[in-house]
């Protein structure tokens, strides 16, 4: 398993958004509507002040995250997902 930085609005880390998204989609009883079109948003994740992170495991996406930058204290979690 490899934790890898990626750029947040490749291929890779919009599948796996997609994938957050569909299972959140599944999990509420009414849907979930992300707002808008899948890249909105994502650029903040870009360097320096954000990452976002996809694991790989034999190859496939099995995970992502990013984390934003507000100051040198404090940082925020976002679009953590984990495939079950």
């Amino acid at each position: 398993m490899s934790f890898d930085a990626v750029d947040p609005v490749s291929t890779e880390a919009l599948f796996a958004v997609q994938q957050y998204f569909d299972e959140l989609n599944e999990r509420f009883p009414d849907g979930f509507d992300p707002g808008g079109p899948l890249e909105d948003g994502m650029a903040g994740f870009a360097e320096p002040d954000g990452v976002f992170v996809v694991v790989h495991a034999d190859g496939a996406a099995i995970g992502c995250g990013g984390a934003l930058r507000f100051d040198a204290d404090t940082h925020e979690i976002k679009r953590m997902w984990v495939h079950p």
